[in-house]
């Protein structure tokens, strides 16, 4: 638990984390820029947050920033000879399930804080939901009839959390790679790279396998409702996100 503690304190009082809050919600704006500019009187906070979420390079670039604040801290490890000092302090299993542990809580906040954050601006110039601007401009992908029902805003939660976790897995999968190859731009660029690329190899797939369909918002299981679809996305993203979590802790054990 110590080392937990003090990778957590190391998250939350870094410079890291206001920066890349900052730079968070400006590639949020700027992801939509272009369709505040054309398409202002039809725009509301959900088809903008479909928009971010569902696709685009934009949406790559997100997923490089909110890794940003933590899943450098093998590589800075390695540099400052900490990794060294390990059988000292404490043993390498403890030590390599707090990296893998704060990576994917540090991750999944600077996502969910990212967006809530921008949801409340966005929110100040346009209604957060509107049937009419969805049915000319998309349907807020799989889960936009959410927003015609009982609890509207749950269409919110859903897109948060699926978007949020598949942050998770592309930082998960840039600390699993520096634990091969400790180099800072390598794995920088590391969740940009394996979501593009996992992107390309799934497209083929069923889309119940494909595992970028489930973090993009759509429901992947035919003639299910949006519950069952919701889980079961949540289900597979976070079970590959402890398979590469799992590997991650074993290379390290062996590097011991």
């Amino acid at each position: 638990m110590k080392i937990i503690r003090a990778d957590l304190y190391r998250f939350f009082h870094s410079n890291k984390l206001i920066v890349t809050l900052i730079l968070y919600i400006l590639a949020l704006y700027f992801c939509n820029f272009s369709d505040m500019i054309q398409f202002n009187e039809f725009l509301s906070v959900d088809t903008m947050i479909d928009s971010i979420t569902e696709s685009g390079w934009f949406r790559e670039i997100l997923y490089v920033i909110s890794a940003l604040p933590f899943t450098l801290c093998y590589c800075e490890d390695i540099s400052n000879n900490y990794f060294l000092c390990i059988n000292t302090r404490t043993n390498i299993t403890s030590y390599a399930r707090s990296k893998a542990l704060v990576t994917i809580l540090s991750t999944f906040f600077v996502s969910i804080a990212g967006l809530l954050m921008v949801i409340v601006l966005f929110s100040f110039n346009y209604p957060l939901y509107d049937p009419k601007s969805a049915l000319q401009l998309n349907i807020s992908g799989g889960y936009g009839t959410l927003t015609t029902g009982a609890f509207p805003f749950l269409f919110f939660f859903v897109r948060i959390l699926l978007f949020a976790s598949g942050s998770v897995l592309w930082a998960i999968i840039a600390l699993f790679v520096s634990s091969y190859q400790p180099d800072y731009f390598l794995t920088t660029v590391m969740p940009f790279v394996s979501s593009y690329v996992i992107y390309r190899f799934v497209m083929n797939l069923p889309d119940i396998l494909n595992i970028d369909y489930c973090i993009s918002g759509y429901c992947v299981i035919d003639h299910a409702g949006i519950m069952y679809n919701f889980l079961y996305s949540m289900g597979y993203i976070w079970l590959a996100i402890l398979i590469i979590s799992t590997a991650f802790i074993q290379k390290l054990e062996r590097s011991i």
